[in-house]
């Protein structure tokens, strides 16, 4: 179903719920969010710029301990990944393929090798391999050839394992990444850097980097273009996310407001074959283990390039 986030009639999930008690899931040691004030509900005024988003109620994963994370588009079968962590650890990660245009399940990828302790943060496609950013060992980047993932069925749950994995020595975690040029641009939450590494023609990650950037405080996801910068960040259940736009010759920055808990991030089409116009996003409080958020969400949703930009 898709709707808007102020049509309370609509059938996506965003909903008030009780105080359970639960102890907020976010690291104590990360940057103190300034500007990222608390909301009440779905509902709350500073909310409002959201109405520019749309949505579709996610097919599977909805209120399981399976949270949300990284995010990537395949053009290849119109579909949007999603990298998802256990909260008990109990599984390894996993990758949750949905259709892009009504975010339907269309098949799961287990995350073979990859700790349970892992969360994954990033995804991102690019020379024939699918990234895949996490930091237990250190910050790591797994490439799996894309094949691996497409040749898996329909329908089904499999396991799949990575080609080669990237210690990255220059940076403390890989939180989150992205492709763009022929590189990687790897990002780490709690020190507010991101770096970029040059790839091979087949993918083989180069492990020093040749650039380093700056970021804002709490960076979640980003989306790289020629001009610009495009970041998703949060802090706590209850705190506004904002989609923070850098300009890459200036610096200059602007963001919008959106829920709470927002991770990955894509740029992604309106319609299978179109061109590249919208960002698509997740966030982790369609996890039950967020079930005492003020403000949640069970959808992907996604804003016009226009808004962001």
């Amino acid at each position: 179903m898709k709707t808007r986030i102020r049509t309370t009639a609509a059938g996506i999930a965003l909903t008030l719920a009780s105080t359970l008690g639960v102890v907020a899931a976010t690291p104590a040691t990360a940057a103190d969010p300034v500007g990222f004030a608390s909301v009440t509900s779905c509902a709350d005024p500073q909310l409002d710029p959201f109405d520019n988003w749309t949505g579709h109620t996610l097919g599977a994963y909805k209120d399981t301990n399976w949270v949300p994370q990284g995010m990537t588009y395949d053009a290849s079968g119109d579909y949007l990944y999603v990298s998802m962590y256990h909260r008990d650890a109990l599984e390894v990660p996993r990758v949750v393929v949905y259709k892009r245009s009504t975010s339907a399940w269309v098949k799961t990828i287990e995350l073979s090798g990859v700790p349970k302790t892992g969360h994954t943060g990033g995804l991102t496609i690019g020379r024939g391999n699918l990234y895949v950013a996490d930091s237990v060992g250190g910050a790591r980047i797994y490439r799996i050839p894309i094949d691996r993932i497409r040749s898996v069925p329909a329908g089904t749950r499999k396991p799949v394992s990575y080609a080669a994995r990237y210690t990255l020595n220059s940076l403390t975690r890989a939180s989150y990444v992205d492709y763009d040029g022929g590189n990687l641009f790897v990002g780490d939450f709690y020190n507010n850097v991101m770096r970029r590494y040059p790839t091979s023609s087949a993918g083989s990650v180069t492990l020093t980097p040749n650039a380093s950037y700056g970021t804002p405080t709490i960076v979640q996801g980003v989306q790289v273009t020629s001009g610009h910068f495009v970041f998703s960040r949060s802090w706590g259940r209850d705190n506004l996310s904002k989609v923070t736009t850098q300009v890459r010759s200036t610096g200059a920055r602007s963001s919008h407001n959106t829920l709470p808990m927002m991770e990955g991030i894509v740029w992604a089409p309106s319609s299978a074959g179109s061109s590249v116009n919208r960002l698509y996003s997740v966030f982790e409080s369609t996890s039950k283990e967020y079930a005492d958020s003020n403000c949640r969400t069970h959808a992907i949703w996604s804003a016009s390039s226009s808004y962001i930009l």
